[in-house]
């Protein structure tokens, strides 16, 4: 081989390990401005949103244990209400940042009315807050993988508030 072949090989090699290198910074840069975008996306709303999935069900708790007593619960009802009118405020602009919990953050904003309905019913009442818990949970796990990774919501865990989210509806049932 002669000097100017292996001068020839040594910057293509160059130039190719350049390009490769350039590749990898623009994906990189990619992802990293689509974490950002998703972070920016959700931010607004994050402690509203939290605030209001956590009212939902601490009304649904607080009706549930107060079923058998004859203690007032319509202000609960009324601060449901509120949380309520939060959720369902704060599920349209963030659909496209946390995809797929459309549905489970509806279900979840009606869960205050499902309480204050199923109230006198002890047994229902009871279930329906622990599967309120429940589809907080799966709606946290999913919120908190995009406002701190910047990652849109695992399968898994979108799949999850879904099946919370049908256990809810199923205690609530046809609403007798």
């Amino acid at each position: 081989m002669t000097q100017a072949t292996a001068t020839t090989l040594a910057a293509f090699v160059a130039a190719t390990a350049s390009l490769v290198a350039l590749a990898v910074a623009m994906i990189r840069d990619r992802r990293t401005e689509l974490r950002a975008s998703r972070r920016e996306g959700l931010r607004p709303h994050v402690d509203e949103l939290a605030t209001a999935t956590w009212e939902c069900v601490a009304v649904a708790v607080v009706i549930a244990a107060k079923a058998n007593s004859d203690q007032k619960v319509t202000e609960w009802i009324t601060r449901g209400r509120s949380a309520s009118e939060s959720l369902k405020r704060l599920r349209l602009p963030i659909r496209y940042t946390v995809p797929g919990l459309e549905g489970p953050i509806r279900t979840l904003s009606l869960i205050p009315d499902w309480a204050a309905h199923v109230r006198k019913d002890a047994a229902r009442s009871t279930e329906l807050s622990a599967r309120a818990t429940d589809l907080r949970k799966a709606i946290d796990a999913c919120i908190i993988r995009v406002t701190i990774a910047g990652l849109p919501p695992r399968k898994r865990d979108v799949r999850r508030a879904l099946k919370a989210s049908a256990a809810a509806l199923a205690v609530f049932g046809d609403g007798r």
